[in-house]
């Protein structure tokens, strides 16, 4: 009876192992999928965090919206309250960089100046986005959706 039962086990936990490894196998094929062209379209986005440097250090923050060309360049409005100073409608332009694991780059930049560089992960199948400043004397992280995103529309 107890060879029977660990018998059993062993075998229930095979078929658990194997579909778990299936699993994985599927998951990886899954985060192999992205490309330059998986961000398009017009994403609404948040900013917080702090500058620690330049001119005016102290708290940062801004909402805006990104509208990405599906081939590495987008333009860029938004609002911003660095040490509680406003500015409205500011527009900026800039390029992006998509690796096939979802990852990436994106620079703003003003007049061919790179004004902020960030590293960039993509998910919800394409419908937000995720970023950390990675210029000196920045502490910021970025969050972004699609605007307008519905079901089988893309």
């Amino acid at each position: 009876m107890k060879r029977i039962y660990i018998s059993g086990v062993a075998l229930v936990a095979s078929a658990v192992l194997v579909g778990l490894g299936g699993t994985a196998s599927a998951g990886q094929g899954e985060r192999n999928r992205c490309s330059i062209a998986t961000l398009k379209g017009s994403f609404g986005y948040t900013v917080s965090g702090a500058l620690t440097g330049g001119p005016t250090p102290g708290p940062f923050a801004a909402v805006g919206q990104l509208a990405f060309d599906g081939a590495g360049n987008f333009e860029n409005v938004r609002t911003i309250s660095q040490n509680g100073g406003i500015s409205r409608r500011i527009q900026g332009v800039g390029t992006y960089t998509v690796e096939h694991d979802c990852s990436g780059t994106l620079t703003f930049t003003d007049g061919g100046v790179v004004t902020l560089s960030t590293d960039l992960v993509i998910d919800a199948d394409g419908d937000e986005f995720r970023m950390i400043a990675t210029t000196p004397g920045t502490v910021l992280t970025v969050e972004g959706r699609k605007q307008f995103s519905f079901p089988g529309k893309r």
